[in-house]
């Protein structure tokens, strides 16, 4: 039976209320507490609000996704977050994050 080594968060991470999260990586699946892009709510998914020690990316995953984070649609932060390596980063993105069906997932 193998042992995944746990990821290490590395640099600037997102923190606070999730609401939305898509692309192959998001670790508690793919939500939305608007249920545009997916009937499941992120208040439901996430254990509560995340920060620098949160769980950003599986053992053994090399997915990418976008997170949004804030409760005010007007209000709202966009990150890119990279699973690799046992390693998950963050890049914050100034005008939206996207998600392609192909696994490709870019800021805006």
């Amino acid at each position: 039976m193998g042992y995944d080594e746990p990821v290490v968060n590395r640099g600037t991470l997102p923190n606070g209320d999730v609401s939305s999260c898509y692309g192959n990586g998001c670790p508690y699946g793919e939500c939305a507490n608007d249920e545009f892009g997916s009937d499941v709510d992120c208040d439901d998914a996430y254990p509560g609000p995340i920060d620098d020690g949160s769980l950003f990316c599986e053992p053994g995953e090399e997915g990418d996704y976008c997170l949004e984070m804030g409760s005010d649609p007007f209000l709202v932060d966009y990150w890119l977050v990279r699973c690799g390596g046992g390693v998950a980063t963050a890049t914050h993105c100034g005008s939206g994050c996207s998600a392609e069906s192909t696994g490709e997932v870019k800021c805006l």
